[in-house]
């Protein structure tokens, strides 16, 4: 009973909406398209808008920009209804949040064995080129005693 109460309320909300902004619209006489070029949102995304289809437009954030923008270029006042959106917007992202985002911390690796491993690898790299440059100084050592 509750949800079917949010829902209604949504939908009340939304239907307000976008039937202030399409009268707004029609009454400047300006189309879509050329609003949508100065505002730079999709022309489909101002029609949904316009015709209470909300959830065709993906995010929340998005959404609530993108009425904001479109009302501020139309320059009719939607602050209250707004405000509203927001809030069911984010009651309804709270309990999402507390559903899905339960999951445990997955460790991450520790930071010291990270370090110690790196410290080792420079130390082997290091290690087999000072050999290498051992064995070669002592090659050319030999190699100069026999010319001798």
């Amino acid at each position: 009973m509750i949800d079917n109460h949010r829902e209604t309320y949504l939908d009340n909300l939304t239907e307000i909406l976008s039937t202030k902004l399409r009268l707004a619209r029609k009454k400047s006489r300006r189309k879509i398209e050329t609003i949508s070029k100065i505002l730079k949102i999709r022309p489909e995304y101002l029609s949904y808008i316009e015709q209470n289809k909300f959830d065709r437009i993906p995010g929340d954030i998005y959404l609530i920009s993108f009425i904001k923008n479109y009302a501020k270029f139309l320059e009719i006042d939607i602050s209250e209804e707004l405000i509203n959106l927001k809030n069911y917007f984010k009651t309804r992202n709270k309990t999402i949040d507390f559903v899905y985002h339960s999951n445990p911390k997955i460790p991450l690796p520790k930071m010291r064995l990270l370090v110690f491993l790196l410290i080792l690898s420079i130390s082997f790299v290091f290690f087999v080129g000072e050999f290498k440059q051992k064995v070669l100084l002592f090659s050319y050592l030999r190699n100069f005693i026999f010319l001798i």
